[in-house]
């Protein structure tokens, strides 16, 4: 069996930094809001699984308003609270009137670390035996947040991290029905096959100095039997995908690079930051908000 062993070297950074299931993925009427706890975690069962997401609401929250919602996804090693704490976003979602909500993977056997099924990454998730159906839990977690609070759901995105991003990636393949755009941060595509429903946004941030997920492709050197894609190559799939033409534009600003396409039917970007290793950036959740349009 197929087996990814991860560093302690990665544990550090990544903390830091199809099985059926039951429930709706459609989009539910709200009801009236429940007394408001703005920091709730929420447990249900999916696929025989205990699984939780946490929710951060607005800090001027107005439950007769519509709201973006951002579906957030840690590293492998990380947690939901853990990337609520890296990254930012709450204060953004405050700042801007989002719905922050942080999903939680699945455990990797009997270590108490948590990991996406992404595709070909990353642990046991993505094992035959266990094919952990994470873009069913990230779809119903859509749902359940639906129910609750009222949901633009022509604004509902995804972002994540290492194999957070990977995930990302793998939603706007399988789930872009749901996902009107995603943000992959130091996490390339994990599937072979992608054909989406739908075209959506794509961001992609990556440090040319990232070891873990290199830039050029290739072999990891912190994950055994892990081979990812170039990232050049991943912009120029999904440029494909959207229907972009003409050749990639590239704006220098100091240490990075913005690189983009003179037209495409929904935008691609790639975010490249020189010398960037494989860590959250300074800034990262700004521009993905951004790009959102939040």
């Amino acid at each position: 069996m197929r087996r990814i062993w991860f560093s302690f070297v990665l544990l550090l950074l990544a903390a830091c930094s199809s099985t059926t299931g039951g429930g709706p993925t459609s989009f539910p009427t709200a009801a009236a809001t429940p007394s408001l706890d703005r920091n709730p975690i929420q447990t249900f069962t999916w696929a025989g699984k205990e699984r939780t997401y946490k929710v951060h609401i607005p800090a001027k929250f107005d439950e007769n308003r519509e709201y973006p919602v951002v579906l957030l996804l840690h590293g492998a090693f990380g947690s939901a609270p853990e990337f609520e704490r890296l990254t930012g976003f709450d204060d953004l979602a405050d700042e801007k009137g989002f719905i922050a909500v942080y999903g939680q993977g699945t455990e990797w056997g009997q270590r108490d670390i948590a990991v996406w099924n992404a595709g070909m990454c990353c642990g046991d998730a993505a094992q035959p035996l266990q094919n952990i159906d994470d873009v069913g839990y990230s779809k119903e977690v859509i749902a359940r947040v639906s129910k609750v609070y009222r949901v633009d759901k022509n604004r509902v995105y995804a972002a994540g991290m290492s194999n957070g991003g990977m995930m990302a990636n793998r939603l706007a393949c399988e789930a872009s029905e749901v996902f009107k755009g995603i943000a992959a941060v130091a996490g390339t595509i994990q599937v072979s096959t992608c054909t989406p429903s739908a075209k959506d946004s794509v961001l992609l941030i990556h440090g040319t100095a990232d070891t873990t997920v290199p830039y050029a492709g290739g072999a990891s050197k912190t994950l055994t039997d892990v081979t990812t894609i170039p990232v050049m190559t991943e912009f120029a799939d999904w440029g494909k995908r959207n229907g972009c033409t003409g050749a990639p534009v590239t704006k220098t600003d100091k240490q990075t690079d913005l690189v983009t396409y003179p037209s495409c039917d929904q935008p691609v970007e790639l975010f490249r930051i020189n010398g960037g290793r494989h860590v959250w950036p300074v800034g990262a959740a700004k521009k993905v908000t951004d790009f959102f349009r939040l």
